[in-house]
């Protein structure tokens, strides 16, 4: 018996005197097991059967009605002619052998698939073992010198069928996309005639329907057809099978294709859906009828969900900080300034609100008004015991003022120092306003609020990223505002005032509301005393504004715990709670508006601002109002993160381990509107990422840096030289830093940078996969699922095998002056 045909079976089986034991037994021909088997496989077959086949949308010709024994069929007449030919061997009767012999018959789409599946990884075992034979032979042994294991050609065999992880393809991630279809497209096959404005009339079949369209296979030839030609469609199937005369249906061609087997397809939009009532109300009754027994076309949803989920990640992950701009008289103003919370972010933010509060005297437009695409800005950053110093200039001023090198002698020894380019683009208004779409849920909890943000948000002209290209961190430096250092640079410091830090990827996870409520509130940090006013609270915290403040007092730091004394809110509880002293602890700054957010101290076990609290809002929770704030941040932050999906700064990659070690791209992000950069690596209508698909630079990089669960633990940063070509055919180059010969080659490659726009220098800035709830996905999730379980389970699978994301942006303008 051949190695294929094999019979393995765990059976219990008498062993000598030691009664019945579970024996592992190969199963070979004219065998007391195999004729025992053999006898059950028949007894099975030959079980009366009690479930009615439909054939309909399994095999290619119409169906009708079948009666057998009192059951009703559909089945195609090849369908019945299997019917009669296997129930005459069971003596007439319907069995199980009857019921397995139609579904499995030989001219179903099922059969069809499985024969070229079959014959298409038959065609790549021959290729295999072609290129086994013409591969070099080692001369001492006489073999191939390729790996010819028989585990390696079946894994190359098993993962060359797979289609659904092809290793070899990078998924195209499209930023922006959201599903097209308002409805599901039912996978159903029926027979229709197709009513041309000639008269002429062919028949087809639908490969899909859904309310709102068709597609349609036809059965003759016809010639290209204009589209947003109107067709007429009746469905002779569905009239004869359900008794109706609906006649013909109008429909616009949206485009005409050829399926596999070159027949003409038509895919259909209903011309005008008001009318043909009929019509209407019979389809939505037919197609919900039928979905729990046929599948849902699921390609725009899964786009569309793989899309949301990647955007996602990409913003909770990525290092991004960003600016939305407004243009007034001919300046740049920033609007909103977001960025993503990470370590020592405080003076990060510092550094970037400062930054953004000060955009219109630091990116001038030239003399003809016209604003740059990139500013190239040097800035440091100094720790003061009352307030962070922020010093920045561009580069250019540096230089012509002749005091770069002093700017970056002094900057050097600063507790943060970073050179950053600006990069802005500007924006279409239908993407600003598709955004602001969807802030409109905050427009019942608070209109005026949503009034004033909307009216704010289309001001939006520009947006600009912070690249960060190099920055230094000094948390013990010396350097203080008083230093003479500084005082030769002061024309460069930048004056007090910061712009509101948004949060990117910010979801509002708090288990308990906040209620709008203002009271008198007093604050005592070390030696530092402030008063102010609560804005709102809960019992788990509160936010105060402060009064009487140019800035916050740096006693007030971050997870700083400080005292609270509420001395209105005391003569309100009496002796029910002892409002003085209230143990808090800070959790954020406002600087935008001189406040802070405190919560409860819970190393202290009894709190009475806690209880007080809970019990005031259990009396009072009618009459108290619920702050929107945190609805707010979530619906601005998806706004801002629309506009950075919208309007990407590099190339987003995916990374993730596939067998052998190998760690390659699994994903790439592309946005309609393309930079710089991502326009380099369009391909007629697609985008080509394997030039980046750097996997030894890839296993290099990561070696040592992965956790136990095979993710990167925190961001690395990597130059890239690359070659764009010249001419069309020529080849696209791209090295990291480590297979470059020596430093004298990567100086010539930075000369080559400034003579030519072909070498680029790109930052590959790799960084920890952020942790994402899946159920943030769950309502298209469970779309996938119930039409899909290996699709659905093949995304959650792709999301939670990241590796590592890999942000790529174009460096070059700062090598170039």
């Amino acid at each position: 018996m051949s190695e294929d045909k094999k019979r393995i079976i765990n059976h219990y089986k008498s062993v000598g005197r030691h009664g019945k034991q579970l024996v592992e037994e190969d199963v070979k021909a004219g065998s007391d097991t195999a004729r025992f088997l053999e006898r059950m496989e028949q007894r099975r077959l030959a079980t009366p059967c009690y479930i009615a086949i439909d054939m309909r949308g399994k095999v290619e010709d119409s169906c009708r009605a079948y009666t057998f024994e009192g059951l009703t069929h559909h089945l195609d007449q090849k369908c019945i002619n299997l019917f009669e030919q296997e129930a005459a061997r069971y003596d007439g009767q319907y069995t199980v052998g009857v019921f397995e012999a139609v579904q499995g018959a030989e001219h179903t789409f099922r059969a069809q698939h499985e024969r070229e599946q079959e014959k298409r990884i038959a065609e790549q075992k021959r290729q295999l073992a072609q290129a086994k034979s013409n591969a070099p032979k080692d001369p001492l042994f006489n073999k191939s010198t390729q790996n010819d294991s028989s585990d390696t050609v079946n894994e190359s065999v098993q993962e060359a069928a797979n289609e659904e992880t092809d290793e070899h393809s990078i998924r195209l991630i499209p930023f922006g996309y959201r599903a097209q279809r308002k409805e599901g497209r039912l996978n159903y096959v029926t027979e229709v005639s197709i009513r041309f404005d000639n008269g002429t009339v062919l028949k087809g079949k639908t490969a899909d329907i859904s309310t709102a369209g068709i597609k349609v296979s036809l059965f003759g030839q016809t010639e290209n057809i204009a589209t947003e030609t109107v067709l007429g469609v009746s469905f002779d199937a569905l009239e004869a099978q359900y008794t109706l005369q609906l006649g013909f249906v109008d429909y616009t061609l949206i485009e005409q294709t050829q399926d596999h087997h070159g027949r003409t397809q038509f895919r259909l939009a209903r011309t005008d859906q008001s009318e043909h009532e009929q019509f209407n109300i019979f389809i939505d009754e037919f197609i919900k009828s039928y979905q729990s027994r046929y599948k849902l076309e699921l390609e725009d949803s899964l786009l569309a969900l793989y899309a949301k989920a990647y955007e996602r990640i990409f913003n909770a992950g990525s290092a991004c900080s960003i600016s939305l701009l407004g243009s007034l008289n001919n300046k740049l103003q920033s609007l909103y300034t977001a960025t993503r919370p990470e370590e020592h972010s405080q003076l990060h933010n510092a550094l970037i609100g400062s930054i953004a509060e000060h955009i219109p005297q630091l990116c001038e437009p030239s003399e003809d008004g016209k604003i740059a695409n990139n500013y190239l800005l040097e800035a440091f950053l100094v720790k003061g015991k009352q307030q962070h110093r922020v010093y920045c200039s561009t580069r250019s001023a540096l230089i012509k003022n002749k005091q770069f090198d002093e700017f970056l002698k002094v900057g050097s020894q600063c507790h943060l120092i970073a050179r950053l380019q600006l990069h802005t683009r500007a924006i279409s208004p239908d993407d600003r306003d598709a955004a602001l779409q969807l802030l409109e849920p905050l427009n019942e909890e608070a209109p005026l609020r949503y009034q004033a943000i909307a009216e704010h948000w289309k001001k939006i002209s520009h947006i600009a990223y912070y690249q960060v290209v190099e920055e230094k961190l000094s948390l013990d430096s010396p350097i203080t505002g008083q230093s003479a250092q500084l005082t030769a640079l002061s024309e460069y410091q930048l004056p007090p005032g910061a712009q509101r830090i948004w949060q990117l990827a910010y979801r509002n996870e708090r288990k308990e509301p906040r209620y709008l409520y203002k009271t008198q509130a007093s604050i005592t940090a070390g030696k530092t005393q402030v008063n102010g006013e609560t804005l709102d609270f809960s019992p788990a915290g509160m936010r105060i504004k402060l009064h009487n403040v140019s800035h916050i007092p740096m006693d007030l730091d971050i997870n700083q715990t400080i005292k609270v004394d509420l001395p209105d809110m005391q003569k309100l509880a009496k002796k029910t709670a002892k409002l003085q002293n209230l143990p808090y602890r800070v959790t954020q700054w406002h600087p935008h508006d001189h406040s802070i957010s405190v919560r409860r101290d819970y190393s202290v076990k009894s709190h009475d601002g806690e209880s007080f609290f809970s019990r005031l809002i259990a009396s009072n929770e009618s009459k108290l109002k619920q702050c929107p704030e945190d609805l707010e941040t979530t619906l601005v932050a998806s706004m801002v993160e629309a506009m950075v999906s919208a309007y990407l700064s590099g190339i987003p990659l995916f990374i993730r381990r596939f067998p052998g070690g190998r760690y390659a791209i699994d994903s790439a992000a592309a946005t309609e509107n393309a930079n710089a950069l991502l326009w380099q690596f369009k391909t007629q209508d697609t985008f080509d990422f394997s030039a980046l698909n750097l996997e030894e630079f890839f296993g290099q990089t990561l070696k040592g840096q992965l956790n136990r669960r095979s993710q990167l633990t925190s961001p690395i940063n990597a130059r890239l030289f690359a070659t764009f070509p010249e001419q069309p055919g020529e080849e696209l180059v791209i090295r990291d830093e480590v297979s470059m010969t020596d430093n004298r080659e990567i100086a010539k490659f930075i000369l080559m940078t400034r003579k030519s726009k072909r070498h680029r220098i790109l930052r590959a800035q790799f960084l920890p996969p952020p942790f994402i709830k899946l159920e943030e996905f769950k309502e298209e999730l469970s779309v996938i699922r119930s039409n899909s379980s290996n699709r659905a389970r093949q995304f959650e699978q792709n999301i939670q095998q990241l590796v590592a994301l890999v942000d790529i942006e174009d460096i070059s303008a700062f090598y170039q002056s």
